[in-house]
Protein backbone atom coordinates (compact mmCIF):
# COMPACT_ATOMS: atom_id res chain seq x y z
CA UNK A 1 0.00 0.00 0.00
CA UNK A 2 0.98 3.70 -1.28
CA UNK A 3 1.09 5.92 2.06
CA UNK A 4 1.91 9.73 1.86
CA UNK A 5 3.75 11.30 4.59
CA UNK A 6 2.81 15.20 5.33
CA UNK A 7 3.80 17.89 7.94
CA UNK A 8 0.83 18.36 10.28
CA UNK A 9 1.32 21.68 11.07
CA UNK A 10 1.48 23.10 7.64
CA UNK A 11 -0.46 20.15 5.71
CA UNK A 12 3.10 19.74 3.62
CA UNK A 13 3.35 17.01 1.83
CA UNK A 14 6.90 15.36 2.18
CA UNK A 15 6.51 12.71 -0.60
CA UNK A 16 4.79 8.84 -0.51
CA UNK A 17 6.19 5.31 -1.07
CA UNK A 18 4.94 2.03 -0.05
CA UNK A 19 4.90 0.35 3.02
CA UNK A 20 3.87 -3.10 4.06
CA UNK A 21 2.09 -2.09 7.11
CA UNK A 22 0.18 0.89 8.14
CA UNK A 23 2.54 3.60 9.58
CA UNK A 24 2.09 5.24 12.49
CA UNK A 25 1.07 9.49 13.13
CA UNK A 26 3.68 11.14 14.88
CA UNK A 27 2.78 14.37 16.46
CA UNK A 28 4.78 16.19 13.07
CA UNK A 29 3.88 13.81 10.79
CA UNK A 30 0.84 11.92 9.42
CA UNK A 31 0.39 9.79 6.64
CA UNK A 32 -2.45 9.41 4.10
CA UNK A 33 -3.80 6.18 2.40
CA UNK A 34 -2.55 6.90 -1.58
CA UNK A 35 -0.62 8.91 -3.20
CA UNK A 36 -1.27 12.76 -3.32
CA UNK A 37 0.27 15.32 -5.26
CA UNK A 38 2.37 17.72 -3.61
CA UNK A 39 2.21 20.58 -6.30
CA UNK A 40 -1.88 20.67 -6.10
CA UNK A 41 -3.02 19.54 -2.59
CA UNK A 42 -1.83 19.53 0.71
CA UNK A 43 -3.57 17.99 3.90
CA UNK A 44 -5.68 19.44 6.88
CA UNK A 45 -6.75 17.81 9.65
CA UNK A 46 -6.44 14.50 7.59
CA UNK A 47 -8.40 15.82 4.27
CA UNK A 48 -7.09 16.43 1.17
CA UNK A 49 -7.91 19.75 -0.03
CA UNK A 50 -6.31 21.72 -3.20
CA UNK A 51 -3.82 24.10 -2.45
CA UNK A 52 -4.56 28.25 -3.28
CA UNK A 53 -2.68 30.17 -5.59
CA UNK A 54 -1.03 33.88 -3.99
CA UNK A 55 -0.22 36.55 -6.10
CA UNK A 56 0.46 39.70 -5.19
CA UNK A 57 3.40 39.46 -3.12
CA UNK A 58 6.35 41.82 -2.83
CA UNK A 59 9.92 41.73 -1.08
CA UNK A 60 11.88 44.71 -0.68
CA UNK A 61 15.16 43.78 -2.25
CA UNK A 62 16.54 40.04 -3.37
CA UNK A 63 20.45 41.19 -2.72
CA UNK A 64 21.24 41.67 0.96
CA UNK A 65 24.52 41.84 3.28
CA UNK A 66 24.62 38.96 5.18
CA UNK A 67 25.55 40.80 8.50
CA UNK A 68 22.63 39.54 10.45
CA UNK A 69 21.24 42.79 10.69
CA UNK A 70 20.14 43.71 6.91
CA UNK A 71 16.59 42.86 6.64
CA UNK A 72 14.56 42.00 3.31
CA UNK A 73 10.82 42.20 3.91
CA UNK A 74 8.29 39.91 2.05
CA UNK A 75 5.02 41.50 2.26
CA UNK A 76 1.28 40.62 1.13
CA UNK A 77 1.72 36.97 2.37
CA UNK A 78 -1.51 35.13 3.57
CA UNK A 79 -2.45 36.46 7.15
CA UNK A 80 -1.41 32.63 8.43
CA UNK A 81 1.14 30.29 5.96
CA UNK A 82 3.92 28.62 5.63
CA UNK A 83 7.07 29.49 3.85
CA UNK A 84 10.28 26.98 3.45
CA UNK A 85 13.32 29.03 3.91
CA UNK A 86 16.27 27.09 2.92
CA UNK A 87 15.19 23.65 4.50
CA UNK A 88 13.32 25.53 7.64
CA UNK A 89 9.56 25.21 7.01
CA UNK A 90 8.56 28.93 8.74
CA UNK A 91 5.19 29.52 9.87
CA UNK A 92 4.40 33.22 9.05
CA UNK A 93 1.54 35.09 11.06
CA UNK A 94 0.71 38.71 10.35
CA UNK A 95 1.48 38.92 6.45
CA UNK A 96 4.68 40.07 7.06
CA UNK A 97 8.21 38.08 7.14
CA UNK A 98 11.26 40.11 8.45
CA UNK A 99 14.65 38.20 7.14
CA UNK A 100 17.89 38.18 7.96
CA UNK A 101 21.06 36.33 7.22
CA UNK A 102 24.80 35.82 8.39
CA UNK A 103 24.73 33.25 5.35
CA UNK A 104 26.57 34.33 1.66
CA UNK A 105 24.89 32.84 -1.20
CA UNK A 106 21.36 32.16 -2.23
CA UNK A 107 18.49 31.12 0.20
CA UNK A 108 15.23 29.58 -1.44
CA UNK A 109 11.97 31.12 -0.60
CA UNK A 110 9.48 28.47 -1.59
CA UNK A 111 5.25 29.12 -0.28
CA UNK A 112 4.48 25.44 1.50
CA UNK A 113 1.13 24.09 2.59
CA UNK A 114 -1.92 25.51 1.98
CA UNK A 115 -0.04 28.39 -0.16
CA UNK A 116 1.47 28.49 -3.40
CA UNK A 117 2.99 30.98 -5.83
CA UNK A 118 4.00 30.81 -9.82
CA UNK A 119 7.61 31.49 -8.70
CA UNK A 120 9.98 30.57 -5.79
CA UNK A 121 12.02 33.19 -4.78
CA UNK A 122 15.67 33.49 -3.93
CA UNK A 123 17.48 35.72 -1.61
CA UNK A 124 21.76 36.16 -2.36
CA UNK A 125 23.62 37.23 0.73
CA UNK A 126 26.46 39.49 -0.13
CA UNK A 127 29.55 41.23 1.52
CA UNK A 128 30.17 44.91 1.99
CA UNK A 129 32.57 44.25 -1.16
CA UNK A 130 30.05 42.72 -3.48
CA UNK A 131 27.82 45.87 -2.92
CA UNK A 132 30.12 48.50 -3.64
CA UNK A 133 31.91 46.76 -6.75
CA UNK A 134 28.29 46.65 -7.85
CA UNK A 135 27.92 49.93 -7.52
CA UNK A 136 31.36 51.02 -9.00
CA UNK A 137 30.52 52.24 -12.36
CA UNK A 138 33.90 51.20 -13.91
CA UNK A 139 32.70 47.68 -12.34
CA UNK A 140 29.76 47.63 -14.19
CA UNK A 141 30.98 48.76 -17.83
CA UNK A 142 33.84 45.64 -17.95
CA UNK A 143 31.88 42.88 -15.44
CA UNK A 144 30.64 40.75 -18.41
CA UNK A 145 32.50 42.46 -21.27
CA UNK A 146 35.12 40.31 -23.32
CA UNK A 147 38.88 40.62 -23.23
CA UNK A 148 38.78 42.89 -26.61
CA UNK A 149 36.04 44.83 -25.13
CA UNK A 150 37.92 45.75 -22.13
CA UNK A 151 40.94 46.47 -24.11
CA UNK A 152 38.89 49.09 -25.82
CA UNK A 153 36.92 50.75 -22.60
CA UNK A 154 40.64 50.90 -21.17
CA UNK A 155 42.15 53.01 -24.19
CA UNK A 156 38.53 54.52 -24.15
CA UNK A 157 38.10 55.56 -21.06
CA UNK A 158 41.47 56.06 -19.27
CA UNK A 159 43.10 59.13 -20.29
CA UNK A 160 44.12 60.58 -17.22
CA UNK A 161 45.70 60.51 -13.49
CA UNK A 162 42.00 60.93 -12.29
CA UNK A 163 40.40 58.25 -14.75
CA UNK A 164 43.38 55.75 -13.89
CA UNK A 165 43.19 56.43 -10.48
CA UNK A 166 39.12 55.34 -10.89
CA UNK A 167 40.25 52.29 -12.56
CA UNK A 168 42.82 51.23 -10.04
CA UNK A 169 40.23 51.87 -6.90
CA UNK A 170 37.91 49.09 -9.15
CA UNK A 171 40.72 46.96 -9.10
CA UNK A 172 41.44 46.55 -5.93
CA UNK A 173 37.63 45.93 -5.74
CA UNK A 174 37.57 43.58 -7.46
CA UNK A 175 40.58 41.46 -5.75
CA UNK A 176 38.91 41.88 -2.54
CA UNK A 177 36.12 40.25 -3.88
CA UNK A 178 37.67 37.73 -4.94
CA UNK A 179 39.79 37.42 -1.87
CA UNK A 180 36.80 37.59 0.14
CA UNK A 181 35.11 34.30 -2.00
CA UNK A 182 38.15 32.14 -2.02
CA UNK A 183 38.84 33.14 2.56
CA UNK A 184 36.03 31.59 2.90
Amino acid sequence: MIYTKYHKDSGTIMGYREVYSPPIDTITFGFYEGKIDENEYYIENGVVTPRVLVTGLSVSKTKMLANGTDVAVFSGLPYDCWILVGTTPTNVVGGTLNYTTNQLGGNLFKMIGKYYTNQNLTIIGVTEMEIASGANVNWQAIEDATSAQISNWIDSNVTDLASARSLLKTIVLALRVLHDRTKG
